[in-house]
């Protein structure tokens, strides 16, 4: 099962470098705002409410989970699943996979070294700088 994810992301990716690569190769990025904040603080709701502009982008929880090909394929995605919702047994928000999320979720999905490893490999939170380490990583 994971060698065949794994080769259709794989296959998936490259797809997308060839159909948008042109497209890609003309964005301009604007300067982005950066919201920080420790768990369970409220930056969660602080991010649901810049989202709520539509001056500014983000991307959605299927975007960060498939960021490899979701340029390609999350319209597509979207129109199967509809408008499913479900809720944060922490909180109780609302979310679905058009719910905006944290981009580090894409970063972890494509191999960047994060602390959200440890939701992976939780025996890495024994020495839980090694999350922190660059070099380690």
């Amino acid at each position: 099962m994971y060698y065949s994810a794994s080769a259709t992301n794989s296959f998936l990716a490259k797809m997308q470098a060839v159909a948008y690569a042109e497209a890609l190769a003309k964005v301009e990025v604007p300067p982005p705002i950066v919201l920080l904040g420790f768990w369970r603080s409220g930056t969660t709701f602080l991010h649901e409410l810049f989202c709520c502009d539509a001056r500014f982008g983000f991307p959605s929880t299927y975007a960060c989970m498939n960021a490899a090909h979701f340029l390609l394929t999350e319209q597509g995605f979207q129109k199967r699943r509809g408008k499913e919702q479900a809720y944060r047994p922490m909180d109780n928000m609302q979310y679905s996979w058009a719910s905006p999320q944290e981009d580090e979720f894409a970063l972890l999905c494509m191999g960047a070294p994060s602390p959200y490893q440890a939701l992976l490999v939780p025996s890495l939170m024994s020495d839980s700088r090694t999350l922190l380490n660059l070099r380690w990583c």
